[in-house]
């Protein structure tokens, strides 16, 4: 039915016009994620890969975890620009594009197995065959354009001595509760200031001592996960997913102090629906690129919050943050996780600022990215579509709108719980029909990400979210300039 539909055959009808308009137009047929220059092995599978390689990918998955061969990447869809995957590989300067051409895509599989050059940059991509012999192989690292940023706080500066279940966002220090939490307590001290023109959740911290002090208080559990992290660093493969799996389960079945759910109804009440997120000790630093690897819990009801602390905590073994330190040469029993619990928001925009342009690196350029909904559009790669994404001079005060959005889905919160799907009508939607108004969101975006850049010392990577007229900012992290911090 849907396919003899008058609009499917006029929607077919078009696409065979878009590639000749795109070329009239004089637009790209490549969209650059991440700059910079790589060579390697143009490969298309990364089974049996043991040296450097560009990836060819039809599907790229946000948990996807890159190994240190992969010194490029192409992808067949879009990506958003500001996803957790892309700040990633930006994080290790691995030059990354988009090709949704079909007939481009296909003759670049025609090459596997080829030894190419990828240069990604503001003004296009390119595979070329040439490869200068001295440099085979191997990623070409710009020069960072921001020495400003803080330097790396090492993992193992962790207190574990902090006695009350849940801390008040003051009395959070990265030491005892992460980066990611202590941002949260900036954000709230920067939010309290007169003109600030944003607000933050309500907000709680487990700090790190809490999982600890739960896994101790029996000691055969507390024999046999240490054991098991002990045992981490020699393993490899299927034998170390099966022991992360153990470690995952003894975690998720793990008894919590009976005064953390008192608590939590204490200061947050019985009704409030809650997102748990991860604040581990080596996220948000200038280590290994660990944006997105651990679990967030959103729309949590008050009978699942102890559920979710758990699946937080477990999130510290998944496979994806195993590797991410054994690639920084971090040890495994140095990994502690925290929680930071903050008051559920039902958004009408979710929104990503990079303070400073990820594209050419420009200070004087904020770069955004807005979806409908919750942000978990934009974090993931795997929604079909592109956010909508501006540019603001943060010297002229000039917005200039680089595309709206299109992904056909929204996330927003469900009545029982956890987050659901929802078809987008762009027809209602403010920021597709009115010139005026997204130029003045993208100015009290601007200002507010000029702001918050300047207090924490350098770029940020800015999430939030838009209810009504007010402007929440939920996480800031330093924003990663070519491969560094």
């Amino acid at each position: 039915d849907i396919r003899s539909h008058l609009v499917f055959q006029l929607s077919r009808a078009l696409d065979l016009f878009f590639k000749p308009l795109r070329r009239a137009a004089g637009l790209p047929e490549w969209e650059p994620i991440v700059c910079g220059k790589a060579t390697g092995t143009l490969v298309d599978d990364l089974t049996r890969v043991h040296s450097p390689v560009v990836l060819l990918a039809d599907r790229v998955r946000e948990d996807a975890d890159l190994a240190d061969e992969v010194t490029g990447l192409i992808a067949a869809h879009s990506v958003a620009h500001l996803s957790h995957l892309a700040i990633r590989l930006r994080h290790r300067a691995v030059p990354f594009a988009v090709l949704e051409d079909p007939r481009r895509f296909s003759q670049l599989k025609d090459r596997l197995g080829q030894p190419v050059v990828l240069e990604v940059s503001p003004l296009g991509v390119t595979v070329s065959d040439r490869v200068d012999s001295g440099n085979n192989h191997r990623r070409i690292k710009p020069q960072a354009t921001d020495s400003r940023l803080d330097k790396a706080v090492s993992p193992s500066s962790v207190d574990l001595s902090a006695t009350p279940v849940l801390l008040p966002l003051a009395e959070v220090t990265i030491a005892n509760a992460g980066a990611k939490a202590f941002s949260a307590k900036r954000l709230k001290e920067l939010s309290d200031r007169k003109g600030s023109g944003f607000a933050t959740p309500q907000a709680f911290v487990i700090p790190f001592g809490v999982m600890v002090k739960s896994l101790q208080a029996d000691p055969a559990i507390y024999a046999a996960y240490q054991h098991q992290v002990s045992r981490l660093a020699g393993l490899e493969g299927r034998t170390l997913s099966r022991a992360l799996v153990r470690l995952q389960e003894m975690i998720r079945h793990l008894p919590v102090p009976p005064e953390l759910s008192e608590t939590l109804q204490e200061v947050f009440g019985p009704n409030q629906r809650l997102v748990m997120r991860s604040s581990a000790n080596d996220e948000d630093l200038n280590g290994p690129g660990t944006a997105g690897v651990y679990d967030s819990v959103a729309n949590v009801p008050r009978q699942k919050r102890i559920d979710a602390i758990r699946q937080v905590w477990a999130s510290v073994w998944n496979g994806v943050a195993a590797a991410s330190r054994n690639r920084a040469g971090w040890a495994h029993e140095k990994a502690h996780m925290a929680v930071l619990i903050e008051s559920m928001l039902n958004p009408t925009f979710s929104f990503v600022l990079h303070t400073a342009n990820p594209m050419n690196h420009n200070p004087n350029e904020l770069y955004m990215e807005l979806a409908v909904g919750l942000g978990q559009v934009l974090a993931h790669p795997h929604f079909p579509g592109s956010p909508y994404r501006m540019i603001y001079n943060k010297r002229s005060g000039r917005t200039r709108k680089l595309a709206f959005g299109n992904l056909s889905q929204a996330m927003v919160p469900s009545a029982r719980g956890g987050l659901t799907k929802q078809v987008v009508d762009y027809s209602r939607v403010v920021l597709s029909l009115d010139n005026d108004t997204r130029n003045h969101l993208a100015r009290r975006l601007s200002a507010i990400g000029t702001a918050v850049e300047q207090a924490m010392g350098g770029p940020q990577d800015i999430e939030g979210a838009i209810e009504g007229e007010r402007i929440y900012l939920v996480q800031t992290r330093a924003q990663h300039v070519d491969g560094r911090g």
